[in-house]
């Protein structure tokens, strides 16, 4: 799949709410052509480097895995329970979690299915098991948790995201991170994958250039090595960051700091160590996008980061070092996630999203180019428990296990049974 980016002027004349042109990368086959290669942002500046971090210029756009919050997993005594994830997304690819089964739809081979591409979800099998308690999904792999501990994941593995060991791509499962059985959470970022042992201990692999695996080195790594987090309550990957929830209810990220996603102050440096960000206390969610972070504390919101489109969503299109609110959203929030250059928030059948909006991906068709504030979509027939988001879609899974998606699905990967565009939540088809 091709796509271009259109100057934001031709798409939103005549309309009040002009943004910013796009990240100065193209796609290319799916892929961001030079989309790992620094570039910087407007508003990047420098920060001081101290121990494990390294002062550096932002990086170019991937994708966004937001997460989705299910049942707390079960852990160690004296270890608090952590939120798992019902609905993952890729790039081109979606995943939902149907009573213990992983059920996966877009382009192979991150849905690890036998088929090229599908435009609705099929079961994923091999040696899958049926207990899974928690999926998530990077830019085109896919890593599904067992309630026995074990971790199976699948699809490209340049970095060594699979967790085999190895570079291999793999069509169907296999077993990640073999020599442990006794995880409780996984989570990924673009080639990241990090993953909570029952005894609190947090394990990352993969892509670590940045920092992203958290050990105070600037190093990829095929194996596990262990983290500086540990016991965390959430965790949640971006592109090239990770945030945790920690049990005192502070918030702690790592990697890349393209336009201030760290929270840590300042901006364009890398922390290889998490940093605590300022001012968020009693948080009870997070969640990681492109180049911005929100906390979900109290029932109410915080972002920080790049909000040059619309992401922070105080009706202003700057970047944000520290953590500010949204505008306009009600109190009593319990849903929170994270995009490409969008987040939403919601409660029961309620949903509020921000943002970058011209593939669609806030869900809102009367909300042109981009929304600077919330904006309300209509409410959903159940209960949402899970949302998921990467590149230029988003997905909803309700209580009932049946979901939503909207955006692009070139690939398939709204699972609606099209190959086309939805400016509003469709109902995927299981």
């Amino acid at each position: 799949m091709r796509s271009f980016y259109l100057p934001l002027a031709l798409l939103l004349s005549g309309c009040s709410l002009i943004v910013p042109g796009e990240d100065d990368f193209t796609y290319c086959d799916a892929e961001p052509c030079g989309a790992r290669a620094d570039a910087g942002q407007p508003g990047d500046g420098g920060m001081d480097a101290g121990p494990g971090m390294d002062a550096g210029a932002g990086m170019d756009a991937g994708d966004i895995d937001g997460g989705a919050v299910s049942d707390a997993a079960g852990s160690d005594g004296g270890v608090p329970p952590i939120a798992n994830n019902r609905v993952a997304a890729g790039a081109e690819h979606s995943c939902f979690l149907r009573s213990g089964t992983v059920w996966c739809t877009g382009l192979a081979p991150a849905t690890g299915l036998t088929f090229a591409g599908v435009s609705r979800p099929r079961q994923v099998g091999g040696i899958l098991p049926n207990d899974i308690i928690d999926i998530a999904a990077g830019h085109d792999f896919t890593c599904a948790l067992s309630g026995s501990g074990r971790l199976f994941c699948w699809g490209l593995n340049t970095e060594g995201q699979l967790g085999t060991g190895t570079a291999d791509r793999q069509d169907a499962p296999v077993r990640a991170a073999a020599d442990y059985s006794d995880f409780d959470a996984v989570v990924a970022a673009f080639a990241t994958v990090c993953a909570r042992r029952r005894n609190g201990e947090v394990l990352c692999w993969g892509e670590g250039r940045d920092g992203q695996l958290g050990d105070g080195n600037f190093a990829s790594s095929l194996s596990p090595v262990v983290s500086g987090v540990s016991s965390p309550t959430r965790l949640a990957g971006g592109d090239s960051h990770f945030c945790a929830v920690m049990p005192g209810g502070t918030v702690e990220c790592w990697g890349l700091n393209r336009s201030g996603v760290l929270g840590s102050g300042g901006v364009g440096a890398r922390s290889a160590a998490p940093v605590e960000v300022p001012l968020v206390r009693n948080a009870t969610d997070v969640a990681a996008g492109l180049s911005h972070s929100c906390a979900l504390t109290g029932g109410t919101v915080l972002c920080w980061g790049a909000g040059d489109r619309g992401q922070i969503g105080n009706g202003r299109q700057d970047f944000e070092n520290g953590p500010l609110p949204p505008a306009a959203l009600p109190p009593g929030l319990t849903l929170l996630f994270a995009g490409n250059n969008q987040a939403c928030a919601g409660m029961g059948l309620n949903l509020w999203c921000w943002g970058e909006n011209i593939w669609g991906t806030i869900g809102v068709p009367s909300e042109p180019g981009a929304a600077l504030t919330p904006a309300a979509l209509s409410p959903f027939p159940a209960s949402l428990d899970g949302m998921a988001g990467r590149n230029r879609h988003v997905c909803a899974r309700q209580t009932d296990q049946e979901a939503y998606c909207w955006g692009v699905g070139y690939g398939g990967e709204l699972g609606d049974g099209t190959n086309g565009e939805a400016s509003s939540p469709s109902l995927v088809l299981f």
